[in-house]
């Protein structure tokens, strides 16, 4: 289904929901570009549970693109059941992935802005600084 489609297919070239069927289970395919490209799709279908389930464990995945993405994908699909997980990941994840969830938790206000408020006073720096700037961007763009 979506390995048929070219890789540098984008959001901006796709303005309607598509009406793929099964794209959930491909959110937890054992092939990582196929769950990349699941993620990136899951913002342009119809929402279901499914859909929410797989970026939900995607978000715990052990490969570290694959939760940036979901991290983006969360955002997205304005996913605020995903904010405790989001929150783990800017308080332990690298930067990367830090940088990713702090983004998604200024895209899920109040309550995402309220986790950042939190975890800008973090004792680690990197988990404060991401926190911080996040928010301050959010803030300056009035999400």
């Amino acid at each position: 289904l979506v390995s048929d489609w070219s890789s540098d297919v984008c959001s901006s070239d796709l303005d309607l929901a598509l009406p793929l069927l099964g794209l959930a289970p491909l959110l937890i395919h054992h092939n990582r570009e196929i769950r990349l490209k699941a993620l990136a799709l899951a913002p342009m279908v119809p929402f279901s549970v499914e859909i929410r389930n797989g970026v939900m464990e995607a978000l715990s995945d052990d490969d570290l693109e694959i939760r940036v993405f979901a991290a983006r994908t969360a955002a997205r699909l304005g996913l605020k059941e995903s904010q405790p997980m989001l929150a783990h990941c800017l308080r332990n994840g690298p930067v990367q992935l830090a940088r990713a969830a702090a983004g998604a938790l200024a895209s899920l206000p109040p309550s995402g802005w309220a986790i950042l408020e939190e975890l800008s006073a973090s004792p680690n720096p990197m988990t404060a600084a991401e926190a911080r700037a996040a928010l301050e961007l959010a803030r300056k763009a009035g999400t």
